[in-house]
């Protein structure tokens, strides 16, 4: 899968744009600083980590599809920490294609399912459009 495309998915503001902080030399410092940044609640600047994270792994051609099923994982968790659940989960059944025995990803599905239990997409297309 093209690195650039799946990141493009990613908010618009944190693709290709990473937070502040997260000026990291390697994947592997990218990846322990957005965990550190994302225990302490700093969303922003985990998902600009991650994203450079995944740029490092994607420059790297990584054999070990692990290692990028390891980077969903991180950015299924920040979409959790946001609550939004629709991209956690987008990121998360990534993960899974990457490695289907990964123990976080279907950790963070069954908290994504939990999320999206009482979600309704709305009945009618009425409300406010703007052109």
């Amino acid at each position: 899968m093209n690195f650039e495309r799946t990141l493009a998915f990613t908010d618009g503001a944190a693709s290709g744009n990473p937070g502040p902080g997260a000026a990291c030399e390697n994947g592997r410092a990218c990846g322990s600083l957005g965990a550190s940044v994302l225990a302490r609640g700093d969303t922003e600047t985990a998902l600009g980590a991650f994203v450079r994270q995944a740029e490092f792994v994607g420059d790297e051609q990584e054999q070990d599809l692990s290692v990028r099923a390891q980077v969903y994982d991180s950015l299924a968790d920040v979409w959790l920490a946001r609550k939004d659940f629709i991209r956690a989960r987008s990121w998360a059944r990534l993960a899974l294609r990457y490695n289907t025995r990964d123990a976080r990803a279907r950790a963070a599905m069954t908290k994504i399912e939990a999320g999206l239990r009482g979600f309704q997409w709305p009945t009618s297309v009425s409300g406010l459009y703007v052109r």
